[in-house]
């Protein structure tokens, strides 16, 4: 007997632990189903929110808040399929170009033709020339080795970015948008051409507003097709002389403190330009924030092929000149924008901007900018003077301190 009540004991236990077992499979059965179910379908209402959210304050972000030091991101092209619609609409439906009572400098349609005909002819002699000096530091390059080198071999491998163009695909136009070099006057007229009436910020509306008549895939294959001497779009490129730009980049992004760059203007030491340049010289051109990186990084006409050029000295006139061109001539009057309330800045200072720059820091910014310098027609002959002045005192007082 005492064999017998053992055997049904364990019996038992085995039941009791079987029936357990099952009732808490089926008890976490139900509660996975309770709490995965209402989970996974917050958290794809809370992802579209984030992601509707992060559409609209994404371009903003690019402009105005971006934080410390760092490379423009990669071109990410979301799927054809995703993005075709906007490429299936005729230019009926798209919204027809504006022209805002924009104020006129009276002239005639001789000065007119005047101004076009001078433009041609020297944007002819400045893409010669940018086809000239790309082939000079090539081959120069070779020989002369060191740094030269390095940035020729950059040159020549680097693509730009398709995020920094701006594709007006009715017109067959694309820019190639070089920070620090009227930007927001140029944001402004592209919002015109897509037909915009209520602005808001420029640059971000704009990028916005491209979605609507371009596909991520087909602005792409715009870009990459500027390649090419046959090419259907028409390309715009601006200049600006590259040490005004770099000072322009600095007191607006670094002084202002748009743009946080670490150990530079991330305490409460005020930056100075020789420091912001010490910065530039010890990184690679093609780690820098787009409103200091180099043009032929940025655009690199070099192997692009841009059919205008605009200049800042004479930006009123080319860009106007430009507009006619693509048939565009009510937004020719062009008014250049973000200038801080002044209608004319004076000449940048060189040498008392560069003082306090050592010699080897400005070499070596000289160097990371040369091929924009030679590019686009800049002399870098007082630069070149001031640099073998600050050389000659280096010497002299290395040799009185021996």
């Amino acid at each position: 007997p005492a064999l017998s009540c053992n055997t049904c004991t364990s019996v038992t236990n085995v039941t009791m632990r079987v029936l357990k077992l099952r009732y808490l499979l089926s008890v976490g059965l139900l509660f996975l189903m309770w709490y995965c179910w209402p989970a996974k379908q917050g958290k794809s209402q809370s992802l579209n929110k984030v992601m509707e959210n992060t559409e609209k304050s994404r371009d903003y972000y690019d402009y105005d808040t971006e934080g410390e030091q760092r490379s423009s991101s990669s071109f990410t092209s979301p799927s054809r399929s995703a993005s075709s619609a906007t490429e299936n609409l005729s230019k009926e439906d798209l919204p027809k170009p504006i022209t805002e009572p924009i104020p006129s400098k009276n002239l005639t349609s001789d000065d007119i033709a005047t101004e076009v005909e001078e433009f041609l002819a020297e944007n002819t002699i400045r893409k010669d020339t940018i086809v000239k000096e790309c082939r000079n530091f090539v081959s120069e390059s070779k020989s002369t080795g060191g740094y030269r080198r390095i940035i020729a071999k950059t040159m020549q491998a680097r693509k730009p970015r398709a995020q920094m163009f701006t594709i007006d695909p009715r017109r067959s136009f694309a820019w190639c948008r070089t920070p620090k070099v009227a930007t927001t006057t140029w944001a402004r007229i592209m919002l015109q051409l897509y037909g915009i009436k209520k602005f808001g910020h420029y640059h971000s509306q704009m990028k916005r507003t491209e979605k609507r008549f371009i596909s991520h895939w087909n602005k792409k294959k715009a870009v990459s097709s500027l390649v090419n001497k046959q090419r259907k779009y028409t390309s715009l490129l601006l200049a600006r002389h590259p040490v005004d730009r770099l000072f322009s980049a600095f007191r607006d992004k670094i002084l202002r403190k748009s743009i946080i760059v670490k150990n530079l203007n991330g305490g409460k030491k005020k930056p100075t330009f020789a420091k912001f340049l010490t910065f530039i010289a010890m990184n690679s051109p093609t780690t820098y924030n787009r409103h200091w990186k180099p043009n032929w990084v940025l655009c690199n006409p070099c192997r692009y092929k841009y059919d205008y050029i605009v200049k800042m000295e004479t930006f009123s006139r080319d860009s106007g000149s430009v507009l006619r061109q693509i048939g565009a001539g009510d937004l020719a009057d062009v008014n250049h924008l973000n200038g801080r309330g002044k209608s004319k800045r004076t000449a940048v200072n060189y040498e008392m901007l560069l003082k306090n720059v050592p010699p080897h820091i400005l070499e070596k910014v000289l160097d990371i900018y040369h091929l924009d310098f030679v590019m686009f027609g800049y002399d870098k002959t007082d630069l070149e003077a001031i640099l073998e002045t600050k050389k000659a005192l280096k010497v002299e007082v290395e040799k009185e301190e021996v």
